[in-house]
């Protein structure tokens, strides 16, 4: 008799296989709401639901009431959402100390945290040196060792429009692609040539960074420690069947120059971006925690293993 859980989370090419039950982890029985394309995140009301892994992180040392498991839906590059004004002197990374930026959500958004990391680590730039302008207040109270500063924009004020009125000078948002087309005159990337700095930061950490993952009711694992492993092996052939129609058939995906695109990325990056399991994720993990606890959203020093359910 398989286990019966419920899970939301965000619709994907690599989470498709699982959603529409072309695969089926073994043992397990899944409950999925419709499948809503566009629609990212999950609900905490299920057994299994996707959050950003720092809200995780966080949340795990105000409680225990789920268990991480090493499949991260949502990876991206922070370099390329970095938007300024056209006229702006910003050129480089390097050029954001002593600036203001705004950033979407809030301060412990995984785009803050690794571009904080970064900033701390390639140009010694640290939190405090930058005032950060966000939507929300932090999910708990920060450290005041952290010296961080920072600003809640109230809610008629957006960040695109604040760029735009020189009231900040920089913007790290997931929406800065579609910023920039809004405004192609009056708006830019800090970096021209985010695809080689990204290659080269992915080149350099290993590492194509963590945004979102996947966690479980504890409960559910204690009691049935065979889960994490087959879940993750669900998504990791989710995975494989994404890459494969792609590779297979530019017509999968709308976009003319799909191959060109793929062919391009295998080569400076392999051919899989999203792998799940955390024998194969251990470095990512670890330096998203360790940046949590430098920039004291972390009160200790946690490791993988605090977290993460065993999926071996």
């Amino acid at each position: 008799m398989s286990l019966r859980l419920s899970l939301s989370c965000g619709y994907y090419d690599r989470t498709i296989p699982v959603l529409t039950k072309a695969v089926v982890p073994d043992g397990i029985e899944l409950e999925v709401p419709p499948v809503r394309p566009g629609v990212g995140m999950g609900s905490p009301e299920a057994d299994i639901y996707e959050l950003p892994l720092p809200t995780f992180a966080i949340q795990q040392m105000h409680g225990h009431t789920h268990m991480g498991l090493a499949i991260f839906p949502t990876r991206r590059f922070f370099q390329q959402l970095i938007i300024t004004r056209a006229d702006s002197p910003l050129h480089s990374l390097a050029d954001l100390r002593g600036r203001r930026v705004g950033l979407m959500n809030w301060y412990q958004h995984g785009l803050g945290v690794w571009t904080r990391g970064h900033l701390a680590e390639a140009h010694g730039i640290a939190p405090s040196e930058v005032q950060w302008f966000t939507n929300r207040p932090t999910l708990f109270d920060l450290d005041q060792e952290t010296g961080a500063r920072i600003t809640v924009i109230p809610p008629e004020r957006s960040h695109d429009q604040m760029l735009l009125d020189g009231e900040i000078d920089a913007l790290i948002h997931e929406q800065s692609r579609s910023f920039l087309d809004q405004y192609p005159t009056q708006l830019r990337r800090v970096l021209s040539d985010y695809k080689q700095v990204e290659t080269a930061f992915y080149r350099e950490t290993g590492c194509f960074p963590i945004i979102h993952m996947l966690c479980i009711r504890r409960e559910i694992v204690e009691q049935n420690p065979w889960v994490a492993g087959s879940l993750v092996r669900a998504f990791e052939e989710a995975g494989r069947l994404a890459l494969d129609a792609i590779e297979h058939g530019n017509a999968v995906i709308t976009s003319p120059w799909s191959d060109g695109l793929l062919q391009e990325q295998t080569s400076a990056m392999g051919r899989d971006l999203y792998p799940v399991g955390i024998q194969r994720v251990g470095v990512e993990v670890e330096r998203m925690l360790r940046y949590l606890h430098e920039q004291h959203l972390l009160a200790r020093p946690v490791g993988p293993g605090e977290l993460f359910a065993d999926d071996r």
